[in-house]
This record gives C-alpha cells, structure tokens and sequence, in this order.
C-alpha cells in the first residue's frame, strides 16, 4: 500500500530483481559501509541489536541504522536518514522485517516527508508485504 499525502492506493505485483532494486532503494541507499564514513558512527553491540549513530559534529545523510537479531538470523533492519538546508528538508524512516522461520523479507514500511519552504509539505508511505 502507498499513502502520498493522505490518499491510498493498493496494489499487488510480481516483481523481479531488478525490480526489488529499485523498490528498495531507499535500503540499499541506507549503506554507510564506506571508508569516508568509517569513523562518523558510533556503535553499539549486544546480543540483540548492533546500533550505528551518527556522532555529533559529522556530516552524513544517514543518521542511525539498527540491526536486530533473533540468536544468529536478522530480525529487522530500521534507518533514520535526513537531510537539510536552508530551503529544503527530507527525512526518510524505514524499517524491513525477516520470517523467523526462513530470514527471507517478509516486510517493510518506509516513511519519507519532504518540505520546501512556503510549500506544504509532500508526505509518503509505503507499507508491503512479500508474499512466497
């Protein structure tokens, strides 16, 4: 289902992997694994989550990523990506969740608003589920 400013529209579709791709970019977009960013984030570990903050004073678009786990398999993957000037501001959340039985996507909600000054702002959510 996407929402865009307040109006739904559903909608199955068969997708290959090019097409997966490109609906999840805004995941794929999320990769703070670079050598530029390898020491803008903090990270926490624990048995249950490996957490990525941004640190205060550095620059990047990403903001936080968490991984959570279930014992060895992700559980869910979640980011906060924002970004913003004088005139304009986008900030994106996502979260994708696996099948405990099998790790494979089963599915995933990404929330982005956009506002340019003396406009209203544009609001987007895509909400999906994978079916087998």
């Amino acid at each position: 289902m996407v929402v865009i400013n307040g109006e739904k529209e559903t909608s199955e579709i068969i997708r290959n992997e090019d097409d997966w791709l490109q609906e999840l970019d805004f995941f794929i977009g999320a990769d703070i694994n670079t050598n530029a960013l390898s020491q803008s984030y903090i990270t926490e570990r624990s048995a249950e989550a490996l957490i990525h903050t941004l640190k205060d004073g550095e620059i990047g678009r990403i903001k936080k990523i968490v991984v959570k786990y279930d014992g060895s398999r992700v559980k869910s993957v979640s980011f906060h990506a924002k970004t913003e000037n004088l005139i304009y501001t986008s900030e994106t959340r996502g979260v994708l969740f696996t099948q405990a039985s099998t790790g494979n996507l089963d599915n995933y909600v990404i929330e982005n608003t956009q506002e340019v000054v003396f406009l209203k702002p544009n609001r987007l959510v895509i909400t999906a589920s994978v079916l087998d």
